[in-house]
């Protein structure tokens, strides 16, 4: 995964602000995406997204695509025992037989193997591998999956209860700031005080 990097000119211009990013999964807008986050814009990325970069960086997937790839190795090894390999040669001399002092010019020849008991075996035991390590694949694709919707979800929630929070912190803010008001216009300061603590949610024996 490329590394984010600040840029001034973005933070300028997208601090603070939304960014839409298309095809962020990987390539160019995935660099775009990760330099706009850390210039200080915020980041809204699609599940869809999210499950296309965990498929593209995941390491275990890729394993697991690598194994498929030689378990059909081994099946094509195995079956290709029985396919005949042709061996053709030119060697110009002279025949023997009749007509005499003819040139040989082409010489072919062909080997196969015409019947192993225990070659059934090997492919059968190299199909068996491959339809294992596609199993394997499919199992480690979904967990791929899985892992990014439970981990977009949570960041999701969390993001929600962080933008509760703020909104909540910006109605104390303004409530504490209608009571200094107040102080200022000569109202009891006690009076002041407990409103603010009851804005803030402030413990009685801290008060």
């Amino acid at each position: 995964m490329p590394a984010p990097t600040r840029h001034p000119k973005l933070a300028r211009a997208f601090s603070g602000k939304w960014a839409l990013v298309t095809g962020a999964s990987s390539g160019l807008g995935e660099h775009i995406a990760l330099d706009l986050a850390a210039s200080g814009a915020q980041a809204q990325v699609s599940l869809a997204t999210v499950a296309d970069m965990a498929l593209h960086h995941s390491p275990d997937l890729r394993m697991s695509a690598a194994n498929v790839r030689q378990a059909k190795g081994g099946v094509s090894e195995a079956k290709d025992a029985y396919i005949p390999s042709f061996e053709l040669g030119s060697n110009i001399g002279y025949s023997y037989g009749f007509p005499l002092g003819e040139p040989s010019i082409y010489n072919v020849s062909a080997h196969s193997l015409v019947w192993s008991f225990a070659q059934r075996d090997y492919i059968r035991s190299a199909s068996n591998a491959q339809r294992s390590a596609e199993l394997s694949l499919k199992d480690t694709r979904e967990k791929v999956l899985a892992d990014a919707a439970v981990d977009y979800i949570e960041l999701k929630t969390d993001l929600n209860k962080i933008n509760a929070l703020d909104e909540q912190k910006s109605y104390a803010d303004a409530l504490a700031n209608i009571e200094l008001q107040r102080v200022q216009a000569g109202i009891d300061p006690r009076k002041v005080w407990r409103a603010v603590c009851d804005v803030y949610d402030v413990p009685a024996a801290r008060r």
